[in-house]
């Protein structure tokens, strides 16, 4: 957890085994302007890669519900993480073991939830339409041989 805690800002950037090895710090450096910079980057791409998978909401297909929740958890987890940042920017007291929980489950949430897409988009592959089968007309004109 020790990348994602430090991209987070939450965590020391230089790592006690990195000291004493004398190596450079893993992920280190990103804490003050360029943690919050990476963080928002990083929930903005996350919430609309949520909100992409959102756009199939009215599409029927087996596991509808189950693409709905995953969606909706993507796009609200980045969220959850930007106002909980937001919260610290704007010194409002949050217990350090509390917003570290809540930091580590917001993580585990969005995880879980690209698994669960990625099962889901395994399983559709089952049972195609028909029309998945056909061959394509573009591919007469390219010349091959029989």
């Amino acid at each position: 957890m020790y990348p994602f805690t430090t991209l987070a800002g939450i965590a020391p950037v230089v790592s006690q085994s990195d000291v004493r090895s004398h190596r450079a710090p893993f992920l280190g450096g990103y804490t003050g302007v360029h943690g919050g910079t990476i963080l928002l980057i990083g929930c903005i791409s996350g919430i609309l890669f949520g909100g992409i998978h959102c756009m199939g909401w009215n599409y029927l297909f087996q596991g509808q519900m189950a693409w709905r929740v995953a969606s909706l958890s993507i796009f609200c987890a980045p969220v959850y993480t930007l106002v909980l940042y937001s919260s610290f920017a704007l010194n409002i007291y949050i217990p350090t073991f509390l917003a570290r929980l809540m930091m580590i489950t917001s993580s585990m949430v969005y995880v879980i939830a690209r698994i669960g897409l990625i099962v889901l988009i395994l399983m559709s592959l089952r049972s195609l339409p028909p029309g998945a089968y056909d061959t394509v007309p573009w591919t007469k004109f390219i010349p091959h041989y029989q």
